[in-house]
C-alpha cells in the first residue's frame, strides 16, 4: 500500500509516494521550481473556503494535477462555518481550477462527521480512488473527538463514505 506524505513539496515531487496514479505508463509528472512571490494556491473566498484552506493533498493522475484541501466556510442552508474537503484541478500545476466540495460533512444530526471532514490522503489503485479523512462532531472547544473515516470514488470527484 502506498503512503501519503505530509509536505506539499514531497507530494509534488513524489505524487504521494506513487507518482502517476494508476501506474499505467503515463508520462512522468513535470518538475516544479519554487516561486517565493507566488503560492501554489490560495483561498478564493468561495462559500466553502472563505475562512481558510490547508492540508493539501496533490496527486498527478492521467496528465492532470488533482488537489484536495481542507477549507473552512459555509454551505447553505447551514449557517455554521464547517471544514469540508474541496477539489481542484490543474493541467500545469500553476493555474488551479476549483471544482467545488469533494467531501462534505455528514448531513444528519447524529452523523459522527457532521462538524468537519478534513486532512485527507487520497490514493488511486487501478480505477478506484481511496480517501482517508479526519471527521468530527460539532463542538466549540477541544477535544474535537476526531475519528478517521474512509471514502471511495470511481473518478476522484464523487465520493461515498
Amino acid at each position: 500500500m502506498r503512503s501519503c506524505g505530509g509536505l506539499l513539496a514531497l507530494l509534488l515531487a513524489a505524487g504521494c509516494a506513487g507518482g502517476g496514479g494508476d501506474g499505467g505508463g503515463a508520462a512522468p509528472a513535470p518538475m516544479f521550481s519554487r516561486d517565493a512571490a507566488n503560492p501554489l494556491y490560495q483561498s478564493s473566498g468561495a462559500a466553502w473556503n472563505f475562512s481558510g484552506i490547508g492540508d493539501p493533498m496533490v496527486l498527478y493522475d492521467g496528465g492532470v494535477w488533482k488537489m484536495w484541501t481542507s477549507g473552512g466556510g459555509i454551505v447553505a442552508p447551514d449557517p455554521v462555518t464547517k471544514v469540508r474537503t474541496q477539489y481542484l484541478t490543474s493541467i500545469d500545476g500553476i493555474a488551479w481550477t476549483e471544482q467545488g466540495v469533494a467531501l462534505d460533512v455528514g448531513p444528519g444530526p447524529t452523523d459522527w462527521d457532521r462538524g468537519g471532514v478534513e486532512t485527507v490522503c487520497v490514493l488511486k489503485d487501478g480505477g478506484q480512488y481511496w480517501m482517508g479523512y479526519a471527521g468530527y462532531e460539532v463542538q466549540q472547544q477541544p477535544p474535537l473527538g476526531m475519528k478517521i473515516g474512509l471514502a471511495t470514488s470511481p473518478d476522484g470527484v464523487t465520493w461515498a463514505k
